[in-house]
């Protein structure tokens, strides 16, 4: 649209999404997920792993804009809080891990079914990369990072070559000299119930409501007027 960055808000949405196509020069243009080699154009290309191909590209979009000086660390939070929030109030959350949602990525429906069941390999694997960068930080006191496993995938998965989960593990075991797995099966092959409170604390960060928050009751169900009837079309 011709008005399309006359506010921030808008100018930031526009440059974080050339920066996370920007990153895809990597990640998934030199290396994927070997479910997606090659790729078959007649059918649909399975994998679990497409959280690491968009999700942690998600993560990574957001520190480029930080560093680059084009938004501040105010911006990067509030963006960082919307994240943790949406996440919250996903009930799917709890039920699809992201793992499967990857899988699940050629039949996944919106709606109730959606929300309710699934979850998004955006959303979630930004926030499991997350979860695994600051693990890693935080055990190799700050000496190994998420980003150093993609400098991994780049120099040894580049195509024709795909990576599987097995790769990745042994990636963070080499790097960090600790086995991942269980972390693996608790986070990315279950549905991940992160303990935000935990883990930003880890990284000197606190996850709080504002002063004059509120507790308000909710049903969770939305509805739309039909005549004298309320029809619920959420729940």
């Amino acid at each position: 649209p011709r008005y399309k960055f006359a506010s921030r808000e808008d100018y930031l949405a526009f440059i974080a999404t050339a920066a996370h196509e920007f990153i895809h020069t990597w990640n998934v243009k030199n290396y994927r997920p070997d479910g997606l080699v090659p790729y078959d154009y007649l059918n649909p290309n399975y994998s679990d792993l497409l959280w690491i191909s968009e999700g942690s590209t998600s993560y990574f979009e957001d520190f480029l804009l930080l560093s680059a000086g084009i938004s501040t660390n105010e911006e990067y939070f509030k963006g960082l809080t919307k994240s943790l929030n949406r996440h919250l109030n996903t009930p799917g959350r709890a039920v699809q891990s992201v793992a499967e949602t990857s899988f699940d990525k050629w039949i996944n429906q919106g709606g109730d079914h959606g929300r309710n069941y699934s979850t998004n390999i955006y959303s979630e694997g930004q926030l499991v990369s997350m979860a695994l960068d600051i693990t890693l930080l935080d055990e190799s006191d700050g000496k190994v990072s998420y980003r150093d496993v993609h400098k991994a995938l780049y120099r040894d998965f580049k195509l024709p070559k795909g990576f599987n989960a097995e790769d990745v593990k042994g990636i963070l075991k080499s790097l960090s000299g600790k086995d991942y797995s269980q972390w693996w099966q608790t986070y990315v092959d279950e549905p991940a119930l992160l303990d935000f409170d935990t883990l930003l604390n880890k990284v000197g960060l606190e996850y709080v409501y504002p002063d004059k928050a509120k507790s308000v009751a909710k049903l969770n169900v939305e509805a739309k007027a039909n005549g004298q009837l309320l029809e619920l079309s959420f729940v």
